[in-house]
């Protein structure tokens, strides 16, 4: 069933500016590929069956940076749900519309971007895969929800919506997921009940929400600016059968300015904490925050901190510092009960035409770092969940969850923005973290 715009329209922030601020996961990065080499990938990719491209795309994963592929090489071969099988479905799946393929894949751009989410893409699987074996030994079943913050185009959820699917639902299930409240009338209302779907127990993940103030808003599909994110790849449709591209968990966009005062009242009303209105039971909601500059991360952390009975996993990978402006403001940071001064870690700076301007990059390694320790200092996990306080136990009250910082060099070229941020609620000694520090491999 198609996705109806209008439906998915009810979480845009109709107001959003379009100088807004928000780097996106498209824009963090100042490396530009290079149109040649990017026609040679195209040429290339051209002549390749499915089963060469797959081989070749992995090639390129292995040798891009050798030390963390090595480390997740678990992830970059073998099984249907490998990172080369999923993108080799990319282009079976957009095979008739080689435009939008060749707009869409670019090896360097499509390399970097997995490459560097790869110890989060190892977390989301093992938390996904753990509370789907819970909840079916328990003989229950949940939803989830994974919002993926300054998504870009949405590689990360791309990927994990062919990933998650082939790992968790079997093939028949996988073509049920059509029972989504994405899939409404024009009122908004469900046209299916989403427990009405083949999935009996286990963790079912009812769609990806893609954020991004790059998005054009819905309903203005036809009066999108060249500025915005073509979203033909998400409601995009076949040229020779008309049909609309389905991905095997749903992708949803919302242009949303994260940084304007109203956009987190917004999304707690319409995401997080929607439930409520509809007398639902909470769905289980992941954050994914990747490459977000300066003060975005602070938006994520609290994303997680503020909504504790429907946020139970966050990954956050930060990136640039925030700006001077706020020590010129003798600003305060607060997050949670953690306090620190932007003095230390504020920092000027800009890329501008794929040149640095500003202090030697080298100089704020040392900053970066506070940076970091001061994020993960905010990430606040004394707000137990729901699900923890009817448990009645008094260790998950004392301890409602666990988190860690991890740094994997996924910076190849002399890099320093290598930390990856994690938190999950549960009991402790019964989240996934606690082997994700001891970089345990999934099986």
């Amino acid at each position: 069933m198609e996705q109806n715009l209008a439906d998915v329209a009810k979480i845009d922030e109709s107001a959003a500016g379009r100088d807004n601020g928000i780097t996106t996961m498209d824009d963090a990065d100042p490396t530009v590929t290079n149109d040649d080499a990017k026609n040679d990938d195209i040429s290339r990719d051209e002549q390749m069956s499915q089963e060469s491209f797959q081989s070749w795309i992995a090639d390129q994963l292995q040798s891009a940076n050798p030390i963390v592929s090595q480390k997740y090489e678990h992830f970059l071969a073998g099984e249907s749900w490998s990172i080369p099988a999923c993108i080799a479905h990319w282009r079976h799946r957009f095979h008739g519309n080689p435009a939008l393929w060749k707009r869409l894949f670019s090896k360097g751009r499509v390399v970097k971007e997995v490459v560097e989410a790869l110890p989060i893409v190892q977390g989301v699987v093992r938390f996904v895969t753990q509370q789907h074996e819970q909840l079916v030994a328990n003989n229950t079943r949940r939803e989830a929800i994974v919002v993926d913050l300054c998504s870009g185009k949405g590689y990360l959820s791309m990927l994990l919506s062919e990933m998650l699917s082939r790992k968790l639902q079997p093939e028949d299930e996988r073509n049920n997921n059509s029972g989504d409240m994405d899939n409404g009338n024009e009122d908004g209302e469900n046209d299916a009940d989403p427990s009405t779907s083949a999935t009996s127990t286990g963790l079912f993940i009812r769609k990806f929400v893609l954020i991004d103030k790059q998005w054009p808003l819905h309903g203005d599909a036809n009066v999108a600016s060249p500025h915005h994110i073509n979203w033909e790849h998400i409601y995009g449709t076949c040229p020779q059968t008309g049909q609309q591209y389905q991905w095997p968990i749903p992708l949803q966009t919302s242009r949303q300015n994260l940084k304007a005062g109203r956009t987190a009242k917004v999304l707690s009303e319409r995401l997080f904490e929607a439930h409520k209105e509809e007398g639902e039971e909470p769905p289980i909601i992941i954050v994914l925050a990747v490459h977000l500059c300066g003060t975005l991360s602070i938006k994520a952390v609290e994303m997680f901190n503020d909504h504790p009975e429907t946020v139970q996993w966050m990954a956050l990978k930060p990136c640039c510092l925030p700006p001077p402006v706020f020590i010129k403001q003798k600003h305060v940071f607060t997050l949670g009960q953690h306090c620190f001064p932007a003095k230390d870690v504020c920092s000027g700076g800009h890329w501008k035409s794929n040149v640095w301007h500003g202090p030697p990059r080298h100089t704020l390694q040392a900053k970066f770092q506070v940076w970091v320790e001061n994020l993960f200092g905010g990430i606040d996990l004394a707000k137990a969940s729901a699900t923890e306080h009817e448990n009645n136990n008094d260790d998950h009250d004392d301890h409602p969850g666990e988190k860690c910082k991890v740094k994997v060099p996924v910076q190849a070229e002399g890099g320093y923005q290598n930390s990856f941020l994690f938190a999950e609620r549960g009991a402790p000694g019964h989240t996934t973290l606690t082997p994700l520090l001891l970089g345990a491999q999934d099986q």
